[in-house]
């Protein structure tokens, strides 16, 4: 009985490494494969087929970065009525992927690595992908030798021909086609950007989505299909690249050479880094690509440090872009410990990073775009006060002078400055002095309908156009302004107490005698200056 046990739990545990092909086959993953190590690089598979395979127990496989040759043994039965099917492999960038099949004692070899041309290849494919020709009831083993510069990680599937053309393929493509097209579109919006605005953040971000763009190309094996096999390695440095613009990005979008020089410092440092790198990795791929992608885990914790730290100093840009880059960084992690082999190979932790950095360069862009938005509308806006500007002023002061020349319902203009405002700048310092206009700005918006018009006229001047209102009206408006500033107390970082007053003119505009808006402005400030000449803080009213 024992032995009855013993031969069949071995003859499950023989059989559990065999892939069964069957008529309901239509894709075959995660299955049993077996390994072996040649560190040397020297065996043929006359010797290879010859010593013992370990068992592995997924064929997502992680070998991590080794020298030498990775051998993989996979045993196959067909017990299906078709005998065509694919052994696909999920990583493109393998200089060598060569398979072995022995056909009347005889082994044949087909090599479908990197530099095969996909024209020459027996199925088009950027992956490479080999026939298992199996007859009904016919078992076959494959030995498949495995050697890359980069990390040797990646995954082994089967697929029924029909499957795998009909559905997969054209889910790879669909996808990728999709992506590339919404890439490309980024880069062209936000260069386009950069060009109007002549803002250099927008180039930064452009020229790193074209980077990453490359980078999801070859990562990928899309670059394939366009024939650059030859220069692979070459344009891998896309990589350090890629991170000198987001770095650049970074570093203007969160302003850390205002918040956190330090860390600016480290930031160029970095971009110098990744130059020499490139430059490195241009002579000899190998080590320079694995160091480098350590080194940018580094780079990357720093950018979150960078956006934790100008947060908490209640900046809110660096609070969104803390909020992007957290799940960039912890994707990034766990890709880069893949390719080490710390971690196992699953399509989360290998792929995730790549469809967190495109879903963030989806927000980016939507971001940036709202702050063209918002560029756009402060042209018209003083930066500190957010009051209209003088060149706003100008040009709807002469529509609005031509509307009342119709409608004669009245258009006053009042005109507002700061008195002692130098003082203010000499005592307490100019933070202090920009408190003070933003101070009055709210309290001119206060008293201001959607129709008026509350500008910083310049320095310490202000003005409100009031359409549709009388002259009377108009100076109720002006003296509720200056009592409301003269019973604002505000305080400076030393907890100073300083008061603030205003001197006020006010004017209307005389229909059928002015011929333009200037006329009413000049009178409003002779009011003004009548005002200061009485002793400031008043309202003075000239018709």
């Amino acid at each position: 009985m024992f032995r009855l046990l013993l031969l069949f739990l071995l003859s499950v545990s023989i059989s559990s490494a065999t892939i069964i092909l069957t008529d309901e086959t239509k894709k075959i993953d995660n299955f049993i494969l077996e390994h072996a190590y040649d560190k040397t690089r020297a065996l043929g598979i006359g010797d290879v087929h010859r010593i013992d395979f370990k068992p592995i127990s997924s064929s997502e496989f992680n070998f991590g970065y080794v020298s030498g040759n990775s051998w993989v043994k996979i045993d196959v039965k067909n017990v299906s009525q078709e005998s065509e099917f694919l052994l696909y492999f999920t990583a493109p960038y393998f200089e060598e992927y060569t398979v072995y099949e022995k056909d009347k004692n005889r082994w044949v070899k087909s090599e479908i690595g990197l530099f095969k041309k996909l024209k020459n290849r027996d199925v088009f494919d950027s992956n490479p992908v080999y026939r298992l020709n199996l007859l009904v009831g016919e078992s076959k083993t494959y030995y498949i030798q495995l050697h890359s510069k980069f990390a040797q990680v990646g995954e082994f599937r089967i697929y029924n021909e029909s499957s795998f053309l009909t559905h997969d393929k054209m889910m790879f493509l669909s996808v990728y086609i999709f992506a590339f097209g919404a890439i490309m579109m980024i880069i062209l919006l936000n260069g386009f950007l950069a060009y109007r605005l002549k803002n250099r953040l927008y180039g930064y971000f452009a020229t790193y989505v074209g980077f990453f763009a490359i980078f999801i190309a070859l990562f990928s094996g899309i670059g394939l299909y366009f024939g650059l096999g030859s220069i692979y390695y070459e344009l891998y440095v896309s990589a350090p690249f890629m991170l000198v613009f987001l770095i650049l990005f970074t570093t203007k979008y969160i302003r850390t050479k205002k918040y956190t020089p330090k860390l600016h410092q480290f930031f160029t440092l970095s971009i110098v880094v990744y130059f020499i790198s490139a430059i490195l990795m241009l002579l000899d791929i190998d080590p320079w690509y694995k160091m480098i992608s350590n080194y940018s885990i580094l780079v990357f914790i720093m950018l979150v440090v960078a956006a934790v730290r100008i947060t908490l100093l209640g900046q809110k840009t660096a609070k969104i872009y803390l909020y992007i880059m957290l799940p960039t960084l912890s994707t990034f992690v766990l890709m880069i410990n893949v390719m080490n082999g710390s971690i196992a190979n699953t399509h989360f932790n290998h792929y995730s990073f790549l469809y967190i950095s495109f879903l963030s360069i989806i927000i980016f862009t939507l971001l940036l775009a709202n702050k063209f938005y918002e560029t756009k509308g402060l042209v018209n806006r003083d930066p500190l006060t957010r009051l209209f500007n003088r060149r706003y002023f100008t040009d709807i002061a002469e529509k609005y002078f031509a509307t009342e020349q119709r409608n004669h319902k009245g258009l006053s203009a009042v005109m507002l400055d700061i008195d002692k405002f130098k003082t203010i700048n000499q005592v307490y310092g100019q933070v202090v002095g920009d408190d003070v206009l933003v101070i009055l700005s709210d309290v001119l918006r206060e008293h201001s309908r959607d129709s008026d018009i509350p500008v910083r006229f310049g320095g310490e001047v202000f003005m409100i156009l009031f359409p549709e209102t009388s002259l009377e009206n108009s100076e109720i408006i002006a003296e509720r302004i200056r009592h409301k500033i003269e019973n604002t107390i505000i305080e400076d970082k030393k907890k100073n107490v300083i008061k603030i007053t205003v001197s006020v003119g006010v004017s209307i505009v005389r229909n059928g005698v002015d011929t333009s808006i200037e006329r009413v402005i000049q009178r409003a400030d002779e009011a003004l200056y009548e005002a200061k000449s009485n002793g400031r803080n008043q309202v003075k009213v000239i018709v």
